[in-house]
């Protein structure tokens, strides 16, 4: 059984396999499937900080291209999902509910448990991330979501923002180093357009480059970028491709 242990020099990310015996159905716009999954994993677990879970979750990871018909994808019978956050509690208690849950379903999948194995990656005080699923930085005017891009200062100053606000309520302090965000590589084709609980939601992967000290790092791989990263939006990865995968 796996233990996650605290380590101040590295974050630990989940990555889990799971398989069905038959292709797995799921709407285009599935985020509020995953985040039931997680959520009745973690139920004892679920608790705010400030409106932060301080978890996130990357979107279904296929080798390959679901195929997509009436808004429906198909995927094959085995996919993998990436877990992060900065509460090893949450990590534990995840870890033990997917290998011992005989009940593991998305939507109308039944699922297994096909394997669980623990990403170690060492905090450096400048990295070059890969969005796992959509950032998500919106501002609300006369009621309505403004939504931001990563060629606009706003989405980036929004990043920001939002990182400084988590990392206050999670130590207990206010940051005071380097705080760095830019575009290493993104595309328009990297803009991503959902619904969640019936709401329209745009957000952005891509890869990007940040500097910071390894405390505020911790933040960025254990808590995600942007907003919503409890339903599924901001989680980031180490970059292994070198930032070109259109």
């Amino acid at each position: 059984m796996i233990n996650v242990t605290d380590n101040l020099s590295c974050v630990h990310i989940l990555k889990f396999e799971l398989q069905s015996d038959k292709p797995i159905t799921v709407p285009k716009s599935y985020n509020h499937l995953l985040q039931h999954f997680f959520y009745s994993k973690l139920e004892k677990e679920l608790h705010d900080q400030e409106g932060f879970k301080f978890f996130v979750y990357s979107k279904i990871i296929s080798n390959k291209q679901p195929e997509k018909r009436d808004g429906i994808l198909t995927y094959d019978s085995s996919f993998k999902l990436y877990f992060a956050s900065v509460k090893q509690e949450i990590l534990n208690r995840l870890v033990n509910s997917i290998i011992t849950g005989e009940d593991l379903k998305l939507g109308p999948n039944k699922l297994y448990s096909a394997g669980v194995s623990q990403i170690e990656i060492p905090l450096k005080e400048k990295m070059i991330l890969k969005a796992l699923s959509p950032i998500v930085i919106y501002k609300t005017q006369n009621g309505v979501k403004m939504y931001s891009n990563p060629w606009c200062k706003e989405f980036y100053d929004g990043v920001k923002h939002n990182l400084l606000h988590k990392y206050e309520v999670f130590y207990g302090r206010q940051y005071d180093g380097e705080l760095d965000i830019q575009p290493h590589y993104v595309h328009r084709n990297y803009r991503r357009k959902l619904f969640y609980k019936g709401l329209v939601v745009e957000g952005w992967e891509g890869y990007y480059e940040i500097a910071a000290r390894e405390d505020m790092m911790r933040i960025v791989l254990g808590a995600g970028l942007g907003v919503m990263n409890s339903a599924g939006f901001g989680m980031m990865m180490v970059d292994e491709k070198g930032g070109k995968d259109v």
